[in-house]
């Protein structure tokens, strides 16, 4: 008996640790997976955590000039933190940070380690794909030409003062026949119907991107208008759902959206992004919450990704031959 008093009270030290370090949570978003050699992306990293009596300390990953040996840092913006949840408490610590790399191939982005108060948390590991630029190997290479001077204006000799009749007369005939010209054409070109080439039709989430960008033109959450600029790039996104998932997405929760999105396979990555959106609205809508300028256009930026991530484009239409 006495043997097992020991083990129970490590069992629930374990269980307890545990349950404390699911209040946090980290991740890191990349913005494009692809890019071209010397191209620079953005990779966002943030940790969530809940606050209790005491305030948390986080302790954030030392990063200095590469993300591993092929990924180079170009710079890293100020750490912000913002109210994720008043109900609940939530904060969110996150900084943005420019990468990019000068070899192509495939890297990982390797897990970033954080501590909220004794607690230890990973994100999650991103993979980045670095292309080359193509080199036309059909064209000989050509070297480079060396500065050379650049020969002077031939010297003319100045006309007579008697044959300076000749050339206004000249000119004034010049003048004449280009007036006529421009009469002629401008009347010859009214008198030819215009004819306008059709228009390609916009894709249904070209569409909603359009939506989208209007939305922000004008950034609404300047001049007032925060809540209502959520609300509003809520239901565009929910009527995409709809549209593109036939998810029922304007008559359920957040929650419910992103389980259902899940289960149809959708994208995960494309999923994190719609449901931090969701939920930041969530925030102003119900909780008043009051985010930051950057943080509202990031939210734009991720609505318009989650967008074109899950967008769908129809099959080139190969011509008949006859």
């Amino acid at each position: 008996m006495k043997t097992k008093i020991p083990f129970l009270i490590f069992l629930l030290l374990f269980i307890g640790k545990t349950i404390h370090a699911q209040n946090s949570e980290a991740e890191a978003i990349l913005m494009r997976s692809q890019i071209k050699i010397g191209e620079q992306v953005d990779l966002k990293l943030a940790v969530r955590y809940h606050e209790g009596t005491k305030k948390s300390v986080v302790t954030w990953p030392e990063l200095k000039d590469t993300l591993s040996k092929e990924i180079e840092i170009i710079k890293m913006d100020s750490i912000k933190t913002v109210l994720a949840s008043r109900s609940s408490v939530l904060y969110e610590q996150a900084r943005t940070i420019t990468i990019t790399a000068f070899d192509s191939g495939t890297y990982i982005i390797p897990s970033q380690i954080f501590i909220v108060n004794k607690d230890t948390i990973y994100t999650n590991e991103l993979k980045l794909y670095v292309n080359t630029i193509p080199v036309d190997t059909t064209k000989p290479i050509r070297d480079i030409k060396s500065i050379y001077d650049v020969p002077g204006a031939p010297i003319v000799d100045e006309p007579k003062t008697s044959n300076q009749w000749m050339w206004f007369a000249l000119g004034g005939l010049l003048v004449i026949t280009a007036v006529f010209l421009i009469i002629y054409f401008t009347r010859k070109k009214k008198l030819i119907p215009m004819i306008h080439s059709p228009q390609r039709e916009l894709l249904p989430h070209e569409k909603v991107l359009e939506q989208l960008a209007e939305l922000g033109r004008n950034k609404p959450w300047l001049h007032g208008e925060l809540k209502q600029y959520h609300i509003s790039m809520t239901e565009i996104l929910r009527a995409w759902v709809v549209e593109r998932f036939r998810i029922h997405a304007k008559e359920m929760t957040t929650g419910e959206i992103i389980y259902l999105l899940n289960s149809n396979r959708a994208d995960a990555s494309a999923s994190m992004k719609l449901e931090r959106v969701l939920r930041t609205a969530d925030m102003v809508k119900f909780a008043k919450g009051i985010p930051e300028n950057e943080e509202n256009e990031y939210c734009l930026q991720l609505a318009m990704d989650f967008v074109s991530a899950t967008a769908i484009y129809p099959e080139p239409s190969i011509p008949q031959i006859q």
